[in-house]
């Protein structure tokens, strides 16, 4: 169950927005661990379908065309880098949508 697909590279892999054909998209999570595929998968599940969709084919087009969970990534790095500077913590409106278990785990694996 927690193996990794035989096939972990190529066009499906391509088409849900990592780096480039063939590439390992275990590779695409930028130091994020865990918290990279959560928020892909919360993405995924909690967007109303027509906007998931929107995005999706915004991320496919010219002059746009981007990896979608590249960028994904890139956003959840972004805010744990913010997080372990104390730069969200200020701002109650953006962290009381995060759970106080998540930002600890944050936190404590950035004190490692």
């Amino acid at each position: 169950m927690f193996m990794p697909a035989e096939a972990s590279s190529g066009k499906p892999f391509v088409e849900a927005g990592t780096k480039s054909t063939g590439s390992d998209p275990a590779t695409d999570f930028r130091g994020t661990g865990i918290l990279g595929l959560i928020q892909l998968y919360c993405m995924a599940r909690d967007l109303p379908e027509g906007k998931l969709a929107e995005i999706v084919n915004l991320s496919r087009q010219e002059p746009h065309d981007f990896p979608l969970a590249v960028v994904g990534i890139n956003i959840t790095a972004i805010l744990i880098t913010r997080l372990r500077h104390g730069e969200l913590l200020e701002n109650h409106s953006i962290t009381s949508k995060f759970s106080t278990d998540i930002i600890k785990v944050v936190l404590n694996h950035g004190a490692q």
